[in-house]
C-alpha cells in the first residue's frame, strides 16, 4: 500500500504506461483538479506531472501510442467537450479537437489505434451516444 501524500482524490482517470500509473484530474471533496500524478510501481514513488489545461473530474482517459488522452469531464461548473493529450517524454499537455458533445462520467477505450468514448452525462441526462477520435487525423 502506497499513499499519495498530496491528499485524497476521487472521480479521476487512471491509465498505465510501462511501469507507471498516471492519475488524471479528479476531485477531493472541495476542489476540482487539473493536476496529475504519476506512481512508479518499481520505485514505489509518486511525482507530480504537468497539469492539464482544464480542470476535469469524471474524466475519461485512454492511451494510444504512449500518449494519454483526457476527454470531457466536469470542472465544477460545466460538463466539457474539450480534450487534450499528454506526452510523458516532454511532460506536456496539448489541446486536441473537441468532442461533438459535452460529457462527463463516460467510458473510453481503444481499438486499432482509435479512441471510442461512450455514454456519460451531459448535465441534464445520461447519454446513449458514442464518438470516435482518430489521433492520426
Amino acid at each position: 500500500e502506497e499513499v499519495d501524500r498530496t491528499g485524497p482524490r476521487a472521480y479521476h482517470g487512471t491509465v498505465v504506461i510501462g511501469y507507471e500509473i498516471y492519475v488524471i484530474g479528479g476531485f477531493d471533496g472541495m476542489d476540482y483538479f487539473n493536476s496529475c500524478r504519476c506512481f512508479n510501481a518499481v520505485t514505489k514513488t509518486w511525482r507530480e506531472i504537468a497539469p492539464m489545461n482544464a480542470k476535469r473530474c469524471y474524466v475519461s482517459v485512454a492511451v494510444v501510442d504512449d500518449m494519454i488522452y483526457a476527454m470531457g469531464g466536469y470542472d465544477g461548473h460545466h460538463r466539457q467537450n474539450t480534450a487534450e493529450k499528454y506526452d510523458y517524454r516532454t511532460n506536456q499537455w496539448t489541446v486536441i479537437a473537441p468532442m461533438n458533445f459535452q460529457r462527463s462520467d463516460a467510458c473510453a477505450t481503444t481499438l486499432n489505434g482509435k479512441i471510442y468514448i461512450t455514454g456519460g452525462f451531459n448535465g441534464q441526462e445520461c447519454m446513449n451516444s458514442a464518438e470516435m477520435y482518430d489521433p492520426d487525423d
